[in-house]
């Protein structure tokens, strides 16, 4: 899956747009995202930078809790905006200088939600968020408010929206947007701070949409709902998933393959059916604060993870989450990562970790080899009786 068409969609989806006028010397943020996003961003900026050539403008990248990015992957990013007179930050969550408090409690229920963000999304002219619009386990579908309420948002407001009690509604769920507390919770976080935003869907041929923000994203998610799924006739005893490379250097970001697989409405695999994550893994678990918490959070154990999200009542670490929803995946299907290293932290969790896949399915007793699927971020497999 590649997304080599996407700068002459932008192009063209440029030539339509009504992009706000910003005078000379107004500052513009552009917020991006890092690394484990399949967007070719060092290809995008030198389209999107020329647009204000005589504004300050600074190019964000929305972080969140991810490790920063190094400077090897950052060098194309940074040759651009210098080229174009642009200045390149990270977003980091837990730098209180960088950080502006808009709001001490952004209301709605579910606990106190925070609306901390970067000084640079809200003391700005113009904000344009570049996003890809794809399923996703707890929005319904990434892009939108995210890039910013996540993205650019301090510890304490990331946190405050992963909270067990959002997570386990059941409209909080993979490729549901309507009604999705999630969701709505991350437009309550920007409410008051105009944006605009580039919205790309990851189709083939890959769509770009432009415009203000929620209606612009609401629109991508139609075409992503269209497009980004795939019927299966059957259901498999077991699965093997290639996790694409922006997804493959940590577990924690490799792990979100199994639970699109199995949060899913009808996911393709039987009951107790086995996902096998084929993934290099060279960071291990993660590197950044919420894979550290993520790795915390596994050594406690499904059971007990368990027990807290049906409580609700556990005040969580940005990042924990995803092993609370690891730990739901593990209650109907087994999960099994191929050629990472050794992580002692899956042991207590009950993933199976094998060096190849003949010693995954032996240890997984399975008598038939799995069946391939491919790009399943992008083309999410859906056992073909699903209404969801």
């Amino acid at each position: 899956m590649t997304l080599d068409g996407i700068v002459p969609a932008l192009r063209q989806a440029l030539k339509a747009a009504a992009l706000p006028p910003v005078r000379p010397g107004q500052r513009v943020t552009l917020i991006v995202p890092d690394a484990t996003r399949p967007l070719p961003v060092q290809d995008i900026l030198p389209v999107l930078l020329p647009l204000w050539p005589k504004a300050r403008v600074t190019v964000l990248v929305g972080l969140g809790l991810h490790r920063p990015m190094s400077g090897a992957e950052l060098r194309p990013w940074a040759e651009a905006c210098h080229q174009h007179g642009a200045t390149l930050k990270q977003h980091t969550c837990d730098q209180p200088l960088s950080l502006v408090t808009c709001c001490t409690d952004v209301g709605g229920g579910y606990g106190a939600l925070p609306a901390i963000l970067h000084e640079d999304v809200v003391q700005c002219d113009l904000r344009m968020v570049l996003g890809i619009v794809e399923p996703h386990q707890y929005a319904g579908f990434s892009g939108g408010a995210k890039a910013v309420a996540i993205g650019c948002a301090g510890h304490q407001t990331i946190s405050s929206l992963h909270n067990l009690t959002r997570l386990n509604h059941p409209d909080t769920r993979l490729g549901q947007v309507r009604g999705n507390v999630f969701q709505a919770a991350l437009w309550r976080v920007v409410q008051g701070l105009p944006l605009f935003a580039v919205q790309v869907v990851p189709s083939e041929p890959a769509q770009v949409f432009i415009g203000p923000a929620r209606p612009t994203f609401d629109q991508a998610v139609q075409a992503a709902e269209a497009s980004l799924f795939v019927q299966h006739s059957q259901r498999y005893p077991a699965v093997i998933v290639p996790v694409p490379p922006e997804k493959a250097q940590s577990f924690y970001q490799a792990s979100r393959a199994a639970t699109y697989l199995a949060e899913v409405p009808e996911p393709v695999l039987e009951h107790n059916g086995a996902i096998v994550l084929q993934a290099a893994c060279p960071e291990g678990l993660g590197l950044g604060a919420g894979e550290l918490a993520f790795a915390e959070a596994l050594s406690r154990g499904p059971q007990v993870l368990m027990r807290e999200l049906q409580a609700g009542t556990r005040v969580l670490r940005g990042g924990e989450q995803r092993a609370y929803v690891l730990a739901r995946v593990l209650e109907r299907f087994r999960l099994a990562i191929v050629g990472a290293p050794p992580m002692p932290e899956l042991g207590a969790f009950g993933v199976v970790q094998a060096a190849s896949l003949d010693e995954a399915q032996a240890q997984l007793g399975l008598e038939a080899p799995p069946v391939e699927l491919l790009h399943v971020f992008h083309r999410v497999p859906r056992y073909r009786g699903s209404q969801g």
